[in-house]
């Protein structure tokens, strides 16, 4: 999983609102706080959502927007819905980026989303796949991030977590992962979106 620098559609202007939605579980709160991360001198509007709500968080985010949504997967019942605001989106002027490791539903054809990138790969967590796409694996703090979603997500070992563990004492990144993890279960939405910004 290599790093790179990557300039996303839509960010080159400072004043561009970049809009963040993302599932509130550990892997999903990580991933998030990676893309504020990254882009910290931006202004982000941040939602917490899921499979099932996704179009209806997706229909507020104006049309000339950036939008970026991760850990959330594909609802076989309402996906049309959210390519429909997708779809919005992109003719606007603003750009989308899906970033996800769930199953697509059957029926589903990532193919056919209109996003301007559709970053999907199963067996990692949405943590990783956002800390390669958004060229983050030279950042001590992003990988344990990337880490802390892998390992609430799967709570086994890959060669990702593997590498990870080389920088940091595994002991250390278990232990802060399962604090993680746990304080979001319980976490309000509002809560979500604090650590969102805090771990980011």
């Amino acid at each position: 999983m290599g790093g790179r620098d990557i300039k996303l559609k839509g960010m080159g202007d400072g004043m561009a609102r970049l809009h963040v939605i993302f599932h509130g579980d550990c892997d999903g709160v990580s991933a998030a706080a990676q893309v504020v991360m990254k882009f910290r001198r931006r202004r982000i509007e941040l939602k917490v959502s899921k499979p099932n709500r996704l179009h209806i968080e997706a229909s507020q985010v104006p049309d000339n927007a950036t939008l970026i949504v991760v850990d959330i997967a594909l609802n076989g019942h309402n996906h049309r819905e959210v390519f429909k605001e997708f779809d919005r989106i992109v003719r606007g002027g603003g750009a989308v980026y899906y970033i996800d490791h769930h199953r697509v539903p059957e029926g589903v054809d990532l193919s056919l989303m209109p996003a301007t990138q559709v970053y999907h790969r199963e067996g990692y967590s949405a943590s990783q796949l956002v800390n390669e796409f958004l060229g983050l694996s030279s950042e001590p703090k992003a990988l344990m991030l990337a880490y802390y979603g892998a390992y609430a997500d799967y709570l086994e070992r890959n060669e990702y977590m593997e590498r990870v563990e080389h920088m940091v004492d595994r002991r250390n990144l278990v232990f802060e992962a399962a604090l993680l993890s746990t304080a979001m279960e319980v976490a309000s939405l509002d809560e979500k979106i604090i650590a969102v910004r805090d771990l980011g």
